[in-house]
């Protein structure tokens, strides 16, 4: 036994000393290290991936000649002869060139690994930082504009919105941006914003934009492509950089940069940058009103509240009573925005296969941004974001990418130009990514990877109102992408991924297909199916915001809450289809309504109780109150007193000429004038025959427009939008200098979630004109003073038709016709 274990020992040891190793690095041009460039001995399956510095170890070989080749995408290859001698360790240091720049072009979005543009399953272009560098941009969206496929809304100075292949619009978050794979979008908005996003043009490496649908590798949401932003790596980085840029609108901004190493394993990179500009003007109206958009030269700035008077004005802002100036941004009055950005990215090597990335981001801005609801003023909005990575090679034969990122904001002071109405926002997301891509020879390639995410929307009811405790929402998502080069022109890919929410009941399945050919070595066309899914984001499912505060005093209406205790006004919201938009039928089989007439102690004080349509016992307590309302108002208006001061004098008039008591006739006109003015109120309480109607409000038009809402169905709970999207597309040389890109797609999509649609219908009381002044006249009959009163609003000074009884006119002015 002894001797065989000495055997043993002695065959390990000449095994050892007689494996020979090939090392050294593979490098560019320029001297920079490749990392995770392909080493391969010919003939031989022995082989290596380089390490983060570009340094590579090939071991195992027997003593002899051999071709070493080295290849790297978007770079030529190169092969080298060496020889190695028994128990030697040979350097072999090889140099790459770079291929032709319009085929070199390295991407990672469409595919979530590296792969050359003609290679990818998607239509990608590719924006790299020398390119960025020769143009003056305000923003990242600059460096978009006219770019194929691409459409840009400008809507100021820094904000815009982006689309692809079309359906722009506010708040377009179809488009996936993400910042070295940071999802970039808010918490909640579930959009893109991009002056908050905070990138400096000279931090960015390249920005890769993948036109179609990204939903297998990316999750929902995603329908319109990816725009992957990847800043440099601090290594690549060194020194002090300060830049100065001026033009119109007081544009002014100053950014400084520092960067270097600390060590050969640890490097940073701070970033700082103060931005200030005159915002565009705007021609705004100002009047104030129901129809139509307008910014009042004052607000006063509020947070919505669930009761009357609906507004709560005890705000961060404490604005006087008298309002605050709104600024609207005219051309006399323009609006100094300004955005300060912080940003650092530090990254760690602990050996040549690893690195771990942090990164922290604020921006603080005074920012001007369209909604659905107004123009909003965010004053000093903070976006954060922090985030940590892992990358290691030669995982499972593979590389391993692990993702921790949280973004959150701190909007406090954001209101709507138009109405004062604070929208506050201190809401956060937290997402998790595990990722593995691993070759598996022969042209095959798997990259498998989860996605997970918790969002926590905090909006102190003023976005998500009656939902704002139970609107958290978590995602997981997992995928797997096959690729298989079969020779040199074809390969094949093949993807699926599922999602499952805390929305939808059932698993979102979202496959991916695509077949390459590649005709020459720079040529491409492409045969893809994609299918797209977009999940409700937070404002088709939880948004309750107040769109008009004391919709009926905005419209006129008087203040009745000091004679009956509470303001039959509501307010107008637009909410989402949490759970659908589901009516309540009445006992007579038709839609009921719901009144804050309720809160009347006749009528129970029940808020929430659905009523008839034509409820006899809510007619008999509404109408008579309200109508009386109207009438005393009438009379202590102006008009009105000016009808009772003239009937005085007229019944004193003839009094005198009657009785020749001149000195009595003042007194006598004016109590026969408060007699009638006694019996007008109690005229009031007369109810005609009353049918309740249904009508929707149309902003445009200030007015109410008719409609069948006692008769209109349910809808159900919004789910989810799928696209099935087919496309074939070219890219490739076609002449010296010159490249042709053309996509040709079609998409079926359905489940269509639309934009925000009237969906309540408002209940008017609409009387029976004709038996309204019938009643009206049988009541007024044998009351000779108060029909002679009531027959003045006939007159052709108050208004009235000249028929000869004012009965009609009466009813006209309760607007009964």
């Amino acid at each position: 036994m002894h001797n065989i274990k000495y055997i043993l020992i002695a065959l390990l040891s000449s095994a050892m000393l007689s494996a020979q190793t090939v090392s050294g690095t593979v490098s560019d041009t320029d001297g920079s290290g490749l990392a995770g460039a392909n080493v391969s001995v010919d003939g031989t399956d022995l082989g290596s991936a380089s390490n983060n510095d570009g340094s590579y170890s090939v071991t195992g070989l027997s003593a002899g000649t051999y071709t070493v080749t080295a290849s790297y995408i978007g770079y030529e290859s190169t092969s080298s002869s060496v020889t190695v001698g028994d128990g030697q360790t040979v350097t072999l240091n090889l140099t790459l060139a770079q291929g032709d720049v319009r085929l070199n072009q390295v991407v990672v979005a469409a595919s979530r690994k590296k792969e050359l543009v003609v290679d990818a399953p998607a239509s990608v272009e590719v924006f790299s930082s020398e390119e960025l560098s020769v143009r003056s941009a305000k923003s990242i969206i600059d460096h978009t504009e006219g770019r194929a496929g691409v459409e840009t809304m400008k809507t100021g100075m820094q904000s815009s919105n982006v689309t692809l292949r079309g359906f722009n619009g506010i708040f377009s978050g179809a488009l996936h941006v993400m910042v070295d794979n940071r999802w970039a979008r808010p918490p909640v908005i579930t959009a893109n914003i991009y002056q908050l996003i905070g990138v400096e043009d000279d931090d960015i490496d390249r920005i890769e934009l993948v036109r179609g649908p990204g939903s297998t590798m990316y999750g929902p949401n995603t329908a319109q492509g990816v725009m992957a932003i990847y800043t440099k790596s601090p290594f690549d980085q060194s020194g002090t950089r300060v830049e100065l840029h001026g033009g119109m609108n007081n544009y002014t901004k100053l950014s400084v940069r520092n960067a270097g190493q600390w060590g050969s394993k640890f490097a940073y990179r701070v970033s700082l940058s103060h931005t200030e500009y005159d915002e565009w003007s705007y021609d705004i109206n100002n009047s104030g009103g129901v129809g139509g958009y307008s910014e009042p030269a004052t607000v006063r700035r509020w947070l919505a509240t669930p009761s009357y008077p609906f507004q709560n004005f005890d705000t961060v802002y404490d604005d006087p009573v008298g309002g605050v100036d709104n600024n609207p941004a005219t051309e006399n009055s323009p609006v100094n925005l300004y955005s300060d950005v912080f940003s650092t990215k530090m990254e760690f090597r602990p050996d040549l296969k690893s690195t771990i990335t942090l990164a922290l981001r604020g921006t603080e801005s005074d920012v001007i941004e369209m909604t659905g609801i107004g123009r909003a003023y965010g004053i000093g909005a903070n976006s954060m974001s922090e985030q940590l990575s892992y990358q290691r090679q030669d995982v499972l034969g593979g590389d391993l990418y692990i993702n921790l990122f949280r973004n959150h904001n701190a909007q406090d002071g954001t209101y709507i130009l138009a109405t004062g109405q604070i929208i506050y926002d201190r809401s956060e997301s937290v997402a998790f990514q595990v990722q593995h891509s691993v070759p598996l020879g022969n042209g095959q390639h798997l990259t498998y990877g989860i996605d997970h995410e918790d969002r926590s929307p905090d909006t102190a009811g003023s976005i998500n109102g009656v939902f704002e405790d139970s609107d958290d929402y978590t995602s997981d998502g997992v995928y797997a992408q096959y690729e298989n080069r079969v020779n040199d022109n074809w390969k094949i890919v093949a993807a699926i991924r599922g999602d499952d929410n805390t929305w939808n009941d059932d698993l979102l399945v979202s496959p991916r297909f695509a077949v390459v050919y590649n005709p020459t070595a720079t040529g491409q066309v492409r045969f893809t199916y994609n299918k797209s899914i977009e999940v409700p984001g937070n404002y088709p499912k939880n948004l309750d915001i107040t769109q008009y505060a004391n919709f009926l005093s905005l419209a006129g209406v008087p203040d009745f809450s000091g004679l009956l205790g509470f303001q039959p006004d509501f307010n107008l919201r637009a909410m989402g289809a949490r759970d659908g938009y589901n009516y309540h039928k009445g006992t007579n089989g038709v839609n009921s309504f719901r009144s804050n007439w309720s809160q009347h102690p006749y009528l129970g004080g029940n808020i929430n109780h659905n009523w008839d349509m034509g409820d006899a016992n809510f007619n008999a307590v509404v109408w008579p109150t309200l109508a009386t309302f109207i009438g005393g108002g009438f009379l202590q208006g102006a008009s009105g007193q000016a009808l009772l001061a003239g009937y005085a004098q007229g019944v004193g008039a003839a009094y005198a000429a009657a009785t020749g008591d001149v000195a009595g006739a003042a007194a006598y006109g004016a109590a026969a004038a408060g007699a009638a003015a006694a019996d007008f109120q109690t005229l009031m309480g007369v109810t005609p025959n009353i049918a309740h109607v249904t009508a929707q409000f149309l902003p445009s038009a200030g007015a109410f427009i008719p409609s069948d809402g006692a008769n209109a169905m349910n809808v159900e709970k919004n789910d989810h939008t799928t696209r099935d999207v087919y496309e074939i597309g070219y890219k490739g040389q076609v002449g010296d200098g010159m490249v042709l890109g053309v996509d040709v797609w079609t998409t079926e999509v359905h489940d269509y979630i639309g934009a925000l649609t009237n969906m309540s219908h408002s209940v008017i009381m609409a009387a029976d004109g004709a038996d309204y002044v019938a009643k009206l006249m049988t009541a007024m009959y044998g009351n000779a003073n108060l029909t002679g009163f009531v027959n003045l609003l006939d007159s052709a000074a108050a208004g009235g038709n000249g028929n000869g009884i004012g009965a009609d006119d009466l009813a006209v002015l309760l607007q009964v016709k």
